[in-house]
This record gives C-alpha cells, structure tokens and sequence, in this order.
C-alpha cells in the first residue's frame, strides 16, 4: 500500500528516464472510489509558471520500487494530447475526447467489477495499477493496442519473455 502523500510526491518519468513532471492531483470517481485520472504538473521554478496536465490514470504504471511512475505512452503522445481546463472535468464529452486519444476506455464506460473475495474473478485491468514486492510491469494491457503507444516500438518483447527469434 502506498499513501496519498506519498503518490502525491511522485515523479513522472517517460521509458528512458526523462523526467516529465511530478503528480500534483489525483481524481477520484466517486462512485467507485478509484483513481481515474491525475494531474500532472511540469515546467516552472518552485511551481511558479508550471503547466497542469489532466491525463487518465491509465496513461501512467507506478514503480514498486521507487514509487514513481513511467509513461506507458510516448512523450509525444503525452505533449500532443487534448489540454483540459479544470471545468472540463464535469464535461464528459471533452473528457471522452481525452480517453480516445490514448486508447483507454473512459472511466465510465468500463465494466462494473464483481462483488466476489475470490481474486481469480478480477479482471486483469482492476489489478493493473497493483504492485506486488519486487515486481515492475513494463507494459500495460489497455494500452497495447493503441496506436499512440511507443512501447512497442521502443521495446524488443521476445527479449523480455525469452524468446529467441527464429523458434
């Protein structure tokens, strides 16, 4: 379990180590009680002049180790999306445009999970965000797909699993 203050005091970090900002807000449905969507603060001296970001909370996967978090998107995908004001929170249509931009379901929009305690009844996007001692995701399920994803690109997958190419 990390803390809000914790997560609060988070940097963000693109694949390569480049520091993008640090995590200002997170937004929480109140319905659900999950994270859905966090503002990002960068540039500026001491906050003074800095640029907030509204990004969807599955933009981004925690370190374990660090607390910090990675990009699962380019830097690009992240500085060419849709800017959203604060007003824009309540307006789900600019807040649709924000979600299709990165490929991910809008909070509202995904499935209600089940009421079970069995945890082989969770679905793999419920515990994509979880981290468990020693553990780092590299990527992220939703955002596989996504054509303004550059982890593939970026990435050789056979070399992450094992496999040798030609087998």
């Amino acid at each position: 379990m990390v803390d809000t203050s914790t997560l609060l005091a988070s940097r963000v970090f693109d694949k390569m180590g480049e520091d993008h900002g640090k995590i200002k807000e997170l937004i929480i449905d109140p319905q659900s009680g999950q994270i859905v969507m966090i503002v990002m603060s960068s540039g500026g001296l001491m906050g003074v002049g800095s640029t907030d970001r509204i990004l969807p909370w599955q933009a981004v996967q925690m370190n374990p180790n660090t607390n910090d978090f990675v990009l699962v998107v380019s830097k690009e995908t992240l500085y060419e999306s849709p800017v959203l004001q604060r007003e824009d929170l309540g307006d789900r249509t600019a807040l649709k445009k924000l979600y299709d931009f990165y490929g991910v379901p809008a909070y509202w929009e995904e499935h209600v999970p089940t009421q079970s305690s069995d945890p082989t009844y969770m679905n793999v996007e419920e515990t994509s965000h979880q981290s468990y001692a020693g553990s780092h995701q590299i990527s992220h399920d939703t955002l596989s797909h996504n054509p303004n994803n550059a982890l593939n690109d970026e990435l050789d997958i056979d070399k992450v699993r094992g496999e040798r190419a030609g087998e």
